[in-house]
C-alpha cells in the first residue's frame, strides 16, 4: 500500500508539472500573440472569424497606401457573408498580418497601421480630403453598389418620379389629381398610417415588360409595378390599442402607374399580402383605384396573362369572415380592382367614384 500511495503521489506531481509547463507554454504563446505592435502603431483586428480574400481583387487598400478612417483594409469570408475589415483609425497600412486564403479567429490582429501624426496625418488628411487614398470611397458617400440601391429607391418615390430624369408625365398627374381632391397612393398611405410604420414589400418590381422596354425605363415609369403593399401600424397607441392590435396589411393601388391596373408582378405582391393577412391575422386595407386587367405584360404568356391564371381572387375570398376587409374607392375603379372591392366588408367611396365590372382603362 506505501508504494502504491507513493506511486500515486509520483503522478500526480509529473502531471501537475505537465500541467503547469503546459499553461506556461500556452502563457508565452498567448505573450507572443498578444505582442504590443511597434511605436506608434496598431493591430487592424478581425471583426470575425472567416477566410481571408485576396485584397486586391476586392479593392481593397496595399500596403504603404494612406488610408481613412473605415477604409477597407481586408475582406473576410464568413457564413456565406463578406464582412469589410475596416481601418480603425486615419494612418498608413504597413503591413498585411494575414494571407489570402488563411482563416483568422475573432480579434486576431490581420494588418498592422502607422497612426496618422505629424506629416503622415497630414498626408492622410490631404488624401481623403482630396479624393484619394484607400479611404476616399468612406467619406466621399456610399460604395457603387449601395450607391445603386439608393438610388432605386429614390425613382420609387414621388420626389423621385417627379425629379429630372424621373417619369416625365408623373407631376401633371399629380397635378390633376390634385385639381379633383385625390392625392398619390403613398400619400394616402402615409396620411393613414402611423409615421414611420410602413414595412414595404416589393418596392422594386417593375412590369413585366422588358421584352418590349427598356429597364431604365420600366424604373422610372412603373415603380412598384404600380402597386404599393406592405405591413404598418394604424393609430398604435391609440385608445388602447398595442402595437400588435393597431398592425394592418396595408394594399394601394398606384393610378399614376400603368391606370392602376393589376399586372403580373402586383398580383404576386397583392398574393403575398393576402397569405400574410391570413396567416397572422391581420386587418387587410385596400385602397382600390385602377382599372382592371393590364394586356401589356409581354414577358409572359399571353394566354396566362388573358386567364387570370392566378390565386389573387381565392385567396381574397379566403380571408372573407377571418379578417376584417376594409376598401377604399376614389376616381376609378373596374374590373378586377372592383372585383377586390366587392368583397370587403366595408366599402369606402369618395363622391367621385366610378365603381364598375369594366375596364376603364
Amino acid at each position: 500500500p506505501a508504494a502504491a500511495a507513493a506511486a500515486t503521489a509520483a503522478a500526480a506531481s509529473a502531471a501537475a508539472a505537465a500541467a503547469s509547463a503546459s499553461a506556461a507554454a500556452a502563457a508565452a504563446a498567448g505573450a507572443e500573440e498578444e505582442a504590443p505592435p511597434r511605436e506608434g502603431c496598431s493591430y487592424v483586428r478581425a471583426p470575425v472569424a472567416g477566410r481571408v480574400l485576396d485584397a486586391a481583387e476586392q479593392d481593397c487598400a496595399r500596403p504603404g497606401e494612406l488610408v481613412g478612417a473605415g477604409a477597407s483594409i481586408l475582406v473576410l469570408s464568413s457564413m456565406k457573408m463578406e464582412v469589410p475589415v475596416g481601418a480603425p483609425a486615419s494612418g498608413r497600412l504597413l503591413e498585411l498580418l494575414a494571407q489570402p486564403g488563411s482563416v483568422v479567429e475573432l480579434g486576431q490582429p490581420v494588418a498592422l497601421l502607422r497612426h496618422a501624426e505629424g506629416a503622415a496625418a497630414a498626408g492622410a488628411e490631404e488624401a481623403v480630403a482630396s479624393g484619394g487614398g484607400a479611404g476616399s470611397e468612406v467619406d466621399a458617400g456610399p460604395r457603387p453598389d449601395l450607391a445603386r440601391v439608393l438610388e432605386r429607391r429614390f425613382w420609387t418615390t414621388d420626389e423621385g418620379r417627379a425629379s429630372p430624369g424621373g417619369d416625365p408625365r408623373f407631376a401633371a398627374r399629380v397635378a390633376g389629381r390634385a385639381e379633383r381632391g385625390q392625392r398619390t397612393a403613398r400619400q394616402n398611405i402615409d396620411a393613414l398610417v402611423d409615421a414611420g410604420s410602413l414595412f414595404e414589400y416589393g418596392r422594386y418590381a417593375v412590369a413585366a415588360q422588358r421584352g418590349r422596354r427598356k429597364l431604365e425605363e420600366l424604373e422610372r415609369r412603373t415603380p412598384a409595378d404600380g402597386l404599393v403593399t406592405g405591413v404598418a401600424s394604424v393609430n398604435g397607441g391609440a385608445g388602447g390599442f398595442s402595437a400588435a392590435l393597431s398592425k394592418a396589411a396595408v394594399v394601394a393601388y398606384d393610378a399614376t402607374v400603368l391606370a392602376g391596373t393589376q399586372g403580373y408582378f402586383n398580383h404576386a405582391k397583392l398574393d403575398r399580402m393576402l397569405a400574410l393577412a391570413e396567416q397572422q391575422r391581420l386587418p387587410l386595407l385596400l385602397l382600390a383605384e385602377g382599372g382592371g386587367g393590364r394586356p401589356g405584360d409581354v414577358d409572359i404568356d399571353p394566354i396566362y396573362n388573358s386567364q387570370l391564371a392566378v390565386s389573387t381572387f381565392r385567396q381574397m375570398g379566403r380571408l372573407s369572415g377571418r379578417v376584417p376587409l376594409v376598401g377604399v374607392a376614389s376616381g376609378f375603379c373596374f374590373a378586377g380592382n372592383a372585383a377586390l372591392l366587392g368583397m370587403c366588408d366595408v366599402v369606402i367611396a369618395t363622391e367621385g367614384a366610378n365603381i364598375g365590372m369594366a375596364g376603364a382603362a
